[in-house]
């Protein structure tokens, strides 16, 4: 979502796998945090596990909360700039949420230049070029450099300097490349105080393009405490059946016991 004020969060298990019910897409949902079987408060004074999208985006919550303790000057897309910046980057979830990562507050938290939202460029048949590379990179101080390095293979890579567009936003272009090429290429930053960051890389095939795809997640449910997690996907009106019949039967067995 390219809008400063929305992190959309996928929820992930604690082997870093994609939940069974939780909602994905790579260019559709920003990143994954914990949201399988997460200890949490209950009605009643009570403790029990809760598994849901809704147990991962507090986790997130948090993180921009803490981020913005530590950096109170940032603006809104500057805390969601270190929040998918900071994620991760797991095999696991490449191709299940933009950032291709799980959600690390520590590296959040880092002085090292952040890098976030690289364009993941998709396979084409388009030849001519040039193809445009973005991201969004953030530094407690100031980037001395931001640079795009390609590879085309069974080539040298070659790197070429970024431009800065302002607000924390560089763009750069590899040139067209003939039919079944295939290009890896990664973002590199330095800041003024000599730290860099490489973020992940990517590849692209001059080919006959994929597509993408994407799916929902579902509400919190009740575990016990001594019960395994059972994670299966289910419709939409399923999972809400689940969420809202125990909190009506707790409503109508309290008004029971007040009579």
């Amino acid at each position: 979502y390219e809008v400063d004020n929305v992190i959309s969060v996928a929820s992930s298990t604690s082997s870093d796998n994609l939940s069974g019910f939780s909602n994905f897409g790579k260019t559709t949902v920003d990143l994954a945090a914990p949201g399988s079987s997460i200890l949490s408060t209950l009605p009643r004074d009570r403790y029990g596990n809760l598994s849901g999208t809704s147990m991962a985006t507090p986790h997130v919550s948090g993180a921009a909360a803490l981020v913005w303790a530590q950096f109170p000057s940032l603006s809104m897309r500057e805390v969601k700039i270190r929040v998918l910046g900071g994620v991760d980057r797991l095999a696991s979830f490449a191709n299940d949420v933009a950032t291709g990562g799980r959600l690390n507050v520590r590296k959040a938290l880092s002085t090292d230049p952040i890098i976030a939202n690289t364009t993941r460029l998709e396979n084409t048949l388009d030849e001519t070029g040039p193809y445009r590379v973005e991201s969004d990179i953030l530094d407690d101080s100031a980037i001395q450099s931001a640079t795009l390095t390609y590879q085309v293979m069974g080539q040298d890579a070659v790197t070429v300097n970024m431009t800065d567009a302002g607000n924390h936003h560089y763009v750069g272009e590899i040139p067209g490349q003939p039919l079944g090429s295939t290009i890896t290429y990664f973002v590199a930053a330095r800041d003024d105080a000599g730290n860099l960051t490489k973020d992940a890389n990517f590849t692209f095939s001059i080919a006959e393009p994929s597509n993408g795809g994407g799916c929902c997640g579902k509400p919190a449910v009740e575990v016990a405490l001594d019960s395994p997690v059972l994670e299966k996907t289910v419709g939409a009106a399923l999972n809400l059946a689940f969420f809202v019949l125990p909190v009506a039967l707790v409503g109508v067995v309290s008004r029971r016991k007040r009579k």
